[in-house]
């Protein structure tokens, strides 16, 4: 299974899907924004990534979701905070229902200082999704910053209570 396996070896079914994608399309900006999210996260090539990731997110019909993953495995990963908020953004207000994507754009508002706005964000996600786990550590995390202890350990309660119940801990991709 796939989900369960080590960088290591997911690296080269990444990498061969998204070329083979090239190879049909050299165009399609979500193989490029793919390559760009192995090349950093798997490989560390931060060169590498920066140009997959710089030539997917400059297409305007990349999807919400790759738009997300170039906005995490790139740009934020390299100190460009204030651009992945922007991507992130963009990426919300494209597939306002993805969870994975509103708690990614949450956590950039977090980096931000803008607690109130990424509790909003979280809030909305678990409003729609109540099962997505990641949502109520984030909530504990948000809690803790503002020195809410006691919320806080609710909130981290209750993640693994979703897991047990549903099995699922909601992916951010």
């Amino acid at each position: 299974m796939v989900g369960l396996s080590s960088g290591r070896e997911v690296a080269p079914l990444v990498r061969a899907a998204a070329q083979k994608a090239i190879d049909l399309d050299p165009a399609l900006p979500e193989a490029h924004a793919m390559l760009g999210f192995a090349a950093a996260f798997l490989e560390y090539d931060w060169n590498k990534a920066g140009r997959y990731c710089s030539r997917a997110l400059a297409d305007d019909a990349l999807s919400p979701w790759a738009r997300s993953v170039c906005a995490t495995g790139f740009l934020a990963a390299t100190g460009r905070t204030e651009e992945a908020l922007e991507h992130q953004q963009r990426a919300v207000v494209g597939d306002p229902l993805h969870p994975g994507i509103r708690i990614s754009y949450a956590t950039y508002l977090m980096a931000a200082g803008q607690i109130d706005e990424a509790e909003k964000q979280i809030r909305q996600t678990l409003d729609f999704d109540p099962n997505f786990a990641a949502g109520y550590n984030y909530l504990a995390i948000i809690y803790t910053v503002r020195g809410m202890y006691r919320e806080a350990l609710s909130y981290s309660e209750k993640a693994p209570s979703v897991l047990r119940t549903t099995g699922a801990c909601g992916s951010l991709f």
